[in-house]
């Protein structure tokens, strides 16, 4: 039994798969509460391509997220933003995001989107199939033929790779960072062999892996149109506007303008207003899709009502875009309508997907099936309601999965349940349990679900210990990086790479070769400028140092930047040496051990109210190596504010306790020595340990109590400021 096959004995599922195997669609499907959505939708596609549309974005991310419990073969494509002006720099995320989702439909994952995003412009699959190159290690391949198919596909070529859509080529050695990946690769080419692909970082140039083979997709959505004639049907436009009785000298000046940029080979960036031009039926999402895939609609009745609202917005797009004289009457159709999405769909394995009852605005559905599902109920941190409800399902029988987070989680979960007597099993990925059985899965879902006719139920970690699931982060390289030209203004210092301090002085139009294109102006030492186009934003960061004086910028040209960056190397590497040397001798020097964790140490680590990050669970498991180790303790935790360092110092005291140690935390001001108190009394009220604070708000006579009872052992924790380092402390 595993979650591909969790539904296979449950007789109404058993009726639905039957009719979609006759072709009896339209179907509708009622009674599937939305934490259960995601594991039907990955036992029903069983492998074919799959198309999910939902009524919104925040709803397919949460889908998303769901559905990496059960498989990685998704892939959300979410709305974009349309550029309506003519300013070339901007975030390429969410197109980057849908163009890999559209390489997953081709390779038949599931994608799940939103109404919104599904009637928006996209690349048609002939386009996608042409521009797409997949390289093997001892393939051929000419490396300038590459290049120049790499500028079609809409990749800049630098002198170095530094960001997503760039390519570099040096010699034989070929670089290129596609949408799809989160590092570029290095393609090394022995005339047009390809010798060896290996994986790099970005930041450091260096190889991480090699890889036996690599797909390089386009990195823009709008490729491949006919630009002689854009420009002529624009032209027929122009001609028209003249003959108007009504001066449209505005809208007639910035179509021309358009018309030459276009022209040129240097389109505006504003292209989203010509898409009723360049095509005649707008291509969609939905074009990777046939009647061998599989379509799921989530609640249509609510998808229904936003193609309502999405209509009347793009209605007033259209009428704003007009009165500022952006756009032409001829060019309204920039979006799919839901009618046609709508009569798409029909031809296509359609299944409605309901949590109450059947609705639909638009189909007649040929079988309707209704099945019984149930939330699980939040334990509101409270784990004693989790061991009585796992005794109870036992004894009815029940197959019970139980998520944790993270395998420390898991693993403390699983050790509590056994000292309860209460029989189960980790499992660090899903795979086959029995019935019956009590399962402590690592993962993650939003809510948890019950199926009462099979006696199953799965529980999220969210509903053990009351914690709202943290939004997953962007991956940056840099959390200072430049995403937008909005993201800086006029004066503010920057960083380039490649040649370091300037001050930004905003974005100016230069035209090279008969071609015109926006540049961000860098100033730099003297009368030195720099001109950075704006689809290298990549390049520049923001100057994070203190600005309240006057900066130092680097000269252009000069060895001025890169000896800056050779000192701080040697600096590094002298640090390095001196930390190598200290590190030697403490290595021969003993310390206290401390023992494994109790029992009672992973009763207190999970009524840890959130969900732990990676990171902060990685430095948990260090630090109690380091305990746990006869080699005295050395170690620096470093994270901005509301990272979680305090929990991390909360587990190690409540550790240190453990083995009858005392513990002293030292807190650089009064107002943050009674925040702590407070918080670890909180935290350790259900366990025998005593927490005292010592600091100005403490009078003389209770701090001289406190002191007496520290040295008498009946304080196993204090907190205070620099009174701690006082010679009677």
């Amino acid at each position: 039994m595993n979650f591909s096959n969790l539904l296979s004995e449950y007789k109404e599922y058993s009726d639905f798969c039957a009719a979609l195997k006759r072709g009896e669609t339209p179907v509708s499907v009622a009674g599937i509460v939305d934490s259960a959505d995601a594991q039907f939708i990955f036992e029903t596609a069983g492998g074919r391509k799959t198309l999910v549309i939902t009524y919104s974005d925040i709803e397919a991310a949460q889908l998303l997220s769901d559905m990496s419990l059960f498989t990685e073969k998704t892939a959300l494509f979410p709305s974009k933003e349309y550029l309506f002006f003519d300013i070339d720099a901007h975030d390429h995320y969410s197109e980057y995001k849908r163009l890999a989702a559209l390489l997953a439909a081709r390779e038949n994952g599931i994608v799940i989107t939103s109404l919104e995003a599904l009637v928006q412009f996209t690349l048609p699959p002939k386009a996608l199939e042409q521009y797409t190159v997949t390289l093997r290690q001892d393939g051929e391949q000419d490396p300038e033929e590459l290049c120049e198919m790499l500028v079609r596909m809409g990749y800049s070529r630098e002198d170095e790779v530094s960001g997503t859509g760039q390519f570099a080529l040096r010699g034989g050695i070929l670089d290129v960072f596609s949408p799809r990946w989160e590092n570029p690769v290095r393609i090394e080419f022995f005339d047009i062999q390809v010798d060896s692909i290996r994986e790099f970082d970005v930041m450091t140039q260096r190889s991480i892996g090699t890889l036996d083979n690599v797909t390089i997709i386009p990195c823009t959505e709008l490729l491949d149109y006919d630009r002689e004639a854009l420009s002529a049907r624009l032209s027929d436009t122009v001609k028209r506007l003249k003959r108007k009785k009504s001066d449209q000298s505005a809208v007639i000046e910035n179509i021309e303008n358009d018309i030459e940029r276009i022209k040129s080979g240097s389109p505006p960036g504003s292209m989203c207003k010509y898409l009723g031009l360049i095509f005649d039926k707008i291509p969609t999402l939905l074009d990777y899709f046939d009647d061998s895939s599989l379509v799921f609609l989530m609640e249509p009745k609510r998808i229904a009502e936003r193609a309502k609202s999405l209509e009347w917005e793009q209605g007033e797009i259209i009428e704003d875009l007009s009165q500022k004289n952006l756009i032409a009457p001829d060019f309204a159709n920039m979006w799919a309508s839901y009618a046609d999405i709508s009569a798409q769909l029909q031809g296509l394995p359609l299944i409605s997907v309901n949590s109450l009852t059947h609705s639909s605005i638009n189909y007649t559905y040929k079988s309707i099936f209704n099945f019984s599902t149930k939330t699980t109920v939040s334990l509101h941190g409270k784990i004693d309601y989790l061991y009585s409800d796992l005794i109870s399902r036992r004894k009815e029988g029940a197959t019970v999965i139980v998520l944790a987070s993270n395998r420390a989680r898991g693993e403390n979960l699983a050790g509590t349940l056994a000292d309860k007597g209460i029989k189960c099993r980790y499992m660090h990925e899903a795979g086959e349990f029995e019935k019956g059985e009590i399962i402590i899965l690592r993962g993650e879902t939003g809510k948890g679900f019950e199926y009462p006719d099979l006696n199953f139920v799965l529980i999220s970690d969210r509903e053990i210990f009351d914690a709202e699931k943290k939004k997953s982060r962007r991956r940056l390289e840099n959390a200072n990086r430049i995403k937008s030209y909005t993201d800086i203004n006029v004066g503010d210092y920057v960083v380039h790479r490649a040649h370091g301090i300037g001050r930004y002085l905003g974005i100016k139009k230069i035209t090279v070769k008969g071609v015109t294109k926006d540049y961000l102006h860098i100033a730099y030492r003297g009368t030195d400028s720099l001109y950075v186009p704006v689809d290298q934003l990549d390049m520049l960061y923001k100057y994070s140092g203190n600005t309240d004086k006057e900066l130092r910028l680097n000269k252009l040209g000069g060895t001025e930047w890169n000896k800056a960056k050779q000192r701080v190397r040697a600096s590094t590497r002298d640090m390095a040496k001196q930390l190598a040397a200290l590190y030697a001798e403490r290595q021969q020097t003993k310390g206290f051990c401390y023992s494994a964790d109790t029992p009672w140490q992973r009763d207190f680590e999970d009524t840890f109210p959130y969900q732990e990050t990676e990171d902060q669970m990685r430095s948990i498991e260090e630090v109690k190596r380091d305990m746990e180790s006869p080699k005295p303790m050395d170690r620096l935790l470093c994270g901005d504010v509301g990272y979680g360092k305090t929990e991390v110092a909360l587990r190690a005291a409540f550790k240190a306790v453990m083995d009858s140690k005392q513990v002293a935390y030292l807190c650089p001001t009064t107002i943050l020595a009674m925040q702590h108190h407070e918080t670890f009394v909180n935290r350790m009220r259900n366990f025998p340990v005593k927490v005292e604070m010592l600091s100005r708000f403490r009078t003389a006579a209770e701090q001289t109590k406190i002191i007496k009872k520290l040295k008498t052992g009946e304080i196993d924790i204090i907190i205070g400021t620099h009174r701690l380092l006082s010679k009677d402390v």
